[in-house]
């Protein structure tokens, strides 16, 4: 298995986050050079509320972290640098080129924020939306749904997590798998069909 890591720059930083030891630059290095994983982006430090209120995350609230009121334009160039910021210090830091994932603090992210990824050649963005995607159907890669873990879950939950998403993603291939069958009997008797004409 492999997976994916988004650190928050500034607590990678800083050493910690709300008091607990964040990952360290050795620690990505190493991760990184496994190739198991793969370390993208979770910007450098937009991974806070205004007020700490839903809804006012700062990827899609109106105010800065001083509290002034942006303009569409300014908030932009607030999220595109801060993206940049946390990919130039991981390569200072590791030697290393972040890949160009994002999974968007607190899920939260709107047009401005889908127009600043496209614009920096982000391939992959993930939210915080329940789900999984039957491959080959997702046509937009800077939405994909996902399951959340967290130091709250138990093993068992995950499991179950697991298990769930297993059985309605059978159920989707089985549909799927009628259908391409659905479509090959109606070639194959169509194409007998033609046979006989001959």
């Amino acid at each position: 298995m492999t997976a994916m890591l988004f650190p928050i720059i500034s607590d990678v930083e800083h050493g910690e986050r709300l008091g607990a030891p964040m990952v360290t630059w050795d620690e990505l290095r190493e991760m990184a050079a496994s190739n198991v994983f793969t370390i993208g982006n979770h910007t450098y430090d937009l991974h806070w509320r205004k007020n700490d209120e839903e809804g006012k995350e700062a990827m899609i609230g109106t105010y800065n972290k001083a509290g002034r009121l942006l303009t569409t334009e300014k908030r932009y160039d607030m999220i595109y640098n801060d993206l940049v910021k946390a990919e130039t210090i991981y390569k200072e830091k590791t030697g290393l080129d972040m890949a160009k994932a994002i999974s968007y603090p607190y899920g939260a992210y709107n047009e401005i924020v889908l127009h600043v990824v496209k614009d920096l050649g982000y391939e992959i963005g993930f939210t915080t939306e329940n789900g999984y995607h039957v491959l080959g159907t997702q046509t937009n890669l800077l939405e994909v749904k996902r399951y959340g873990i967290s130091y709250r879950n138990t093993v068992e939950k995950l499991l179950h997590t697991i298990e769930k998403s297993e059985a309605l993603a059978n159920e989707k291939y089985a549909q799927r798998n009628m259908r391409v069958m659905s479509l090959y009997d109606r070639y194959e008797q169509e194409l007998r069909l033609t046979v006989s004409a001959i």
